[in-house]
């Protein structure tokens, strides 16, 4: 299966850190590349992710808050092209956990 990467930063070996169950363990929460869902196509272009790896995009400064700031993304270390985010959809009930993050191609 195929994995992806945002600005050098491939997606499924992000680790989660999560409440240790004894002292000096560390636990965190990897998603399988068949969590991470995406499309490259000619005007749909996406990658969802599960709410708690969104998070972390964030918080770990891979994906910027800063608006039309540049993604770089790969597919299996091949380069996809150069994106921006142009919409961040929220899912619609509890039992769909993704969110979306709707890109758009750029010249780059």
């Amino acid at each position: 299966m195929k994995g992806i990467e945002i600005n050098g930063i491939k997606l499924h070996e992000i680790g989660l850190y999560q409440t240790p169950h004894a002292p000096g363990v560390i636990v965190t929460l990897r998603y399988p590349k068949q969590n991470i869902k995406y499309s490259f196509e000619l005007g749909r272009s996406f990658v969802e992710v599960p709410s708690l790896l969104a998070v972390e995009l964030y918080r770990g400064g891979i994906i910027s808050q800063k608006k039309d700031e540049h993604l770089i993304i790969k597919e299996s270390g091949r380069n996809i092209g150069t994106f921006i985010i142009k919409k961040v959809i929220y899912p619609n009930s509890c039992s769909h956990d993704g969110i979306r993050f709707e890109l758009e191609r750029t010249n780059e």
